[in-house]
């Protein structure tokens, strides 16, 4: 089953009878796995590209999060250059790619693009979802920008 397959086994009758801790994990767990298997087709897309043998590749790369998840994204890479390269750089060096496989490449970024919201939504909604399960709340509004804004709201009002 691949992951739009998945996602859409989560039907609106579905979400009514959502209720309790254990559906709750049961949710977390559904997404988690959303992840995973969005993973493996990030890889199965690094291994594609990788396995052509062309001057731009898909990298994976993984960064741990202060949240305890990681954190999965596909970038291109040029060869021999060691920074993360985007896509109007990666169409730069189309000449050096046969003509046949720029197509494939134009689907492989559009894949790429898809493959990195699909584990960012789902990564975050399962790390929501623990939130409630763990603190009984979710976090809102948690970013550093955020607490800036409400720090800075409330020095206001004290003057």
């Amino acid at each position: 089953m691949n992951v739009t397959e998945y996602v859409a086994v989560l039907r609106a009758s579905e979400l009514r009878q959502l209720s309790g801790r254990a559906e709750f994990r049961h949710l977390m767990h559904h997404h988690r796995h959303i992840v995973d298997l969005t993973v493996s087709e990030m890889r199965l897309l690094v291994q594609e590209t990788t396995a052509a043998n062309l001057p731009v590749t898909l990298k994976l790369s993984s960064e741990r999060l202060r949240s305890g998840a990681t954190r999965r994204r596909l970038f291109w890479h040029i060869s021999g250059d060691a920074r993360i390269a985007p896509f109007e750089r990666v169409r730069s060096h189309f000449p050096k790619v046969p003509a046949p496989l720029h197509p494939y490449l134009e689907q492989c970024h559009i894949r790429a693009q898809e493959l990195n919201a699909i584990e960012a939504i789902f990564r975050y909604a399962a790390c929501q979802i623990e939130t409630y399960l763990n603190h009984g709340t979710v976090k809102l509004g948690g970013s550093i920008p955020a607490r800036r804004r409400e720090r800075r709201q409330a020095d206001a009002a004290k003057q």
